[in-house]
């Protein structure tokens, strides 16, 4: 069932990421063609164009290819909607068979559930951090010249570091990618190797670990949350603000990574419970063998 699903979500994936990215990337050129210098020129042509009885279709033309970008723009990021909304369709699909076929006494199906928990996260995590979370367009009406872009913007979660760095906002930029990037991905490697139980030696450690940074785990939705609401807020009459693709992934990793880490919680609580128990009587031991 594995070889199945997870190429055919591997696929969709980056066909979201794909077609969202082209979404963008078309919406910006033709926003491009709408700025105050081209949207002057734009407003001749159409002088012009009123003057010679259309004999010259220069104005017409440029607001004909404007709107062929603007409908492709739309049908790429409806396309994505919809990879996106089979991706989720077809994961709820796989890991509720994965459950109900899973026996409940038994450790090892649990794992299994819980690794493609995992698998899944890192998935929605890749699709959300390269995909576009924010969209913002800033545009005004002026006589004669029309409708007026000032400014187009599509971040993600990458490339808004890489803004934030060239901007030489560096503490912004490093603590961006510590909660959003870095810690996210140091979480669901350390949550693999316990499932998979690779190096008992470090499995305590890493169960600990995993316990230890559960307080963090929200942090990464903090972030975003403050960048959602920072566009929001700059939102008026004369600007939109877009939730993109990528906060969407984002925020599933979030919760899938959060059940994650509670079943493996669950999973190994007698295994925490029972080494606890097992240092606690050591020490006072120790101590009436020092004072001997």
């Amino acid at each position: 069932m594995r070889l199945v699903y997870y190429p055919i979500a591997i696929a969709l994936a980056i066909f979201a990421i794909s077609y969202s990215v082209d979404a963008t990337r078309l919406t910006r050129i033709a926003s491009a063609q709408l700025d105050m210098d081209h949207a002057t020129d734009l407003a001749w042509k159409s002088i012009v164009e009123t003057l010679t009885f259309s004999l010259y279709s220069g104005a017409s033309e440029t607001k004909s290819r404007v709107s062929d970008l603007y409908l492709e723009a739309a049908r790429r990021q409806v396309l994505a909607e919809r990879c996106s909304l089979a991706f989720a369709i077809i994961g709820l699909i796989y890991l509720s068979l994965r459950y109900m076929r899973a026996p409940r006494d038994d450790s090892s199906s649990k794992l299994q559930v819980t690794s493609d928990l995992l698998g899944i996260g890192v998935i929605c995590l890749v699709v959300g951090l390269l995909a576009p979370i924010l969209i913002l367009k800033a545009y005004t009406s002026l006589p004669v010249v029309g409708e007026v872009v000032l400014k187009f913007e599509a971040k993600s979660v990458i490339t808004t570091i890489g803004s934030l760095a060239k901007a030489n906002n560096y503490f912004i930029a490093l603590l961006i990618a510590g909660f959003s990037v870095i810690t996210p991905l140091i979480k669901i490697i350390i949550a693999i190797l316990v499932v998979q139980r690779r190096w008992p030696r470090w499995h305590m450690h890493g169960l600990n670990f995993i316990k230890a940074i559960g307080k963090w785990s929200m942090a990464d939705v903090f972030v975003v949350a403050v960048l959602v609401a920072y566009f929001a807020a700059s939102g008026d009459e004369f600007s939109e603000a877009d939730i993109g693709l990528g906060l969407y992934y984002f925020t599933a990793y979030c919760f899938l990574s959060q059940f994650a880490t509670h079943r493996l919680m669950q999973t190994f609580g007698d295994e925490i419970a029972s080494a606890t128990e097992s240092y606690a009587p050591v020490e006072p031991e120790l101590r009436s063998d020092r004072k001997k």
